[in-house]
């Protein structure tokens, strides 16, 4: 399965510029994070 998403992901151009641009557009932003101790 992993071999096959970095196939994907590799014959993508600028997949790392697209993810960003997608996060940045979006109005909420936030993730809740649970911390564990």
């Amino acid at each position: 399965m992993l071999s096959i998403e970095n196939e994907f992901i590799s014959t993508m151009e600028n997949f790392n510029g697209k993810v960003i641009d997608k996060f940045a557009a979006k109005k909420e932003r936030r993730i809740e994070l649970t911390y564990k101790k």
